[in-house]
């Protein structure tokens, strides 16, 4: 984004998701937020600075924070180890955050996910769409400061990208 002149203002290409039409939800009036699915996480615990991560990517970024709090949170990984996780997404409109959804409805997963959940995806009727090892939309950085104020920093493979933490 772009923060105009010294108004504090950020400007970001989620405004682009205004409609002029009173009827959707995202119609342009006076007080109103776009609705957009920029979420950064800031993580804090017992109010200390514990992680923080971000993602490009529309819909795919809440589903892809999801997942990396899930590794950091629930599973004890690294940030490293968490952004190499294999993938998943749930796509429920081809032009994913615009209304109405007019897409497919598809499950991304990523080829390294166990034969036997993507069969039993499938069985259970998720339409999936599988993709290679490291293929699903999105990347993630990732910071996480431990107990004694180390900064661990993790980068995902899926694009070019480095993690710093000073």
């Amino acid at each position: 984004g772009v923060t105009s002149g010294d108004t504090g203002i950020l400007l970001n290409n989620r405004m682009a998701y205004w409609h002029l039409d009173p009827a959707h939800p995202n119609h342009l009036r006076p007080g109103r937020r776009v609705r957009h699915t920029m979420n950064p996480p800031l993580v804090l615990k017992d109010g200390q600075l514990w992680a923080v991560f971000g993602t490009p990517g529309a819909d795919n970024q809440v589903q892809i924070n999801l997942q990396i709090m899930t590794a950091l949170a629930d599973f004890g990984l690294d940030p490293q180890q968490a952004a190499e996780l294999p993938r998943w997404t749930s796509h429920v409109s081809g032009q994913y955050a615009n209304y109405p959804h007019t897409g497919p409805d598809e499950l991304i997963i990523e080829r390294r996910f166990p034969e036997e959940v993507r069969r039993d995806l499938a069985r259970r009727g998720h339409p999936v769409n599988m993709v290679g090892d490291l293929e699903a939309p999105c990347s993630v950085e990732i910071i996480r400061r431990l107990a004694d104020g180390t900064l661990l920093a993790g980068s995902d493979p899926r694009r070019d990208g480095w993690a710093l933490a000073w």
